[in-house]
């Protein structure tokens, strides 16, 4: 229970040239971190037992104004976006990277009940190349936040969907084969 995952960064092609980890791979471990629940389990480094994090009060972004919702998907890319550069700087310290995503996953609690949300905030994390120098940015859609939001939430609505079926029917079949 107490035990700290290791994360599989390191394989070249889940790396973004020429040295970070791809936005959603980090995402992806930060949220197979959060306990059905909402609770992200973690480990005192001085004396070694686990505890709970309590998860974040959920944020409801379904009736925001949209200059709300770009302020907050803009907030949420830029943690990724955090956590991906410092994941990528410390791959040869795996205790940093296991800390790292687990702040990822706690700030991420107040966020999953909307994966689709969460993907969508990931996707804005870019990695650019500049005349040799790599670096993040967060690059958010062209135009006035009042032209493109609604069309992002109503995409993000239809994916939530899609997101809980698939969850549904894996959780459908795990039930059934423990039937047995």
């Amino acid at each position: 229970m107490g035990t700290n995952k290791t994360y599989s960064f390191q394989q070249v092609e889940q790396k973004c040239p020429p040295s970070f980890v791809r936005p959603k791979l980090v995402v992806d471990a930060a949220l197979s971190e959060i306990q059905e629940d909402g609770k992200v389990i973690d480990t005192d480094s001085e004396i070694g037992k686990a505890f709970y994090l309590e998860p974040n009060e959920l944020r409801d972004l379904d009736d925001v104004p949209p200059d709300m919702f770009e302020r907050e998907v803009r907030k949420v890319a830029r943690i990724i976006s955090g956590a991906v550069g410092t994941v990528s700087l410390e791959l040869d310290r795996p205790e940093r990277v296991a800390a790292r995503i687990k702040t990822l996953a706690h700030y991420l609690t107040g966020y999953r009940h909307n994966r689709a949300f969460i993907d969508f905030a990931a996707s804005l994390v870019r990695i650019e190349d500049d005349q040799g120098l790599s670096c993040l940015s967060v690059h958010l859609p062209e135009g006035d936040p009042w032209d493109w939001v609604s069309r992002v939430q109503e995409r993000l609505v239809v994916e939530n969907k899609i997101h809980e079926a698939q969850h549904s029917t894996r959780a459908n079949k795990q039930i059934s084969c423990t039937d047995k």
